[in-house]
């Protein structure tokens, strides 16, 4: 299994509150050098601490995201709502649990008693 690379780019970015774009990662963390960007890039995007903070002076014509890190204050509470996605399919699986007709947007046609 391979080493995650979310604690160093973490604890490198709370050590540079200024922020820092990933040619600058990599070439000042030495477990990062050899890193792909394309992966720093996906690590960076799944942490919810980051976020990207302006954009740098374009190198080769291509802008460059100078990421920061939010360092939360020790007595911040957790959230107690979670969001709850409902989707059709959600929607549609709780209608034919409870043995009712499911119809998108609509209303289902009455059932006509046949003689």
């Amino acid at each position: 299994m391979k080493k995650p690379h979310a604690p160093a780019l973490r604890s490198y970015l709370r050590d540079h509150p200024e922020g820092a774009t990933i040619a600058q990662m990599q070439k000042d963390v030495e477990s990062l050098a050899k890193v792909n960007d394309h992966t720093l890039r996906n690590a960076l995007g799944s942490m919810p601490d980051v976020y990207i903070d302006r954009w740098a002076d374009p190198k080769r014509g291509q802008y460059q995201a100078v990421w920061c890190v939010i360092v939360p204050p020790p007595d911040c509470p957790y959230p107690t709502n979670r969001f709850r996605p409902e989707t059709t399919w959600i929607k549609k699986n709780a209608a034919y649990r409870n043995n009712q007709s499911f119809c998108l947007g609509r209303t289902p046609a009455p059932v006509q008693d046949q003689l």
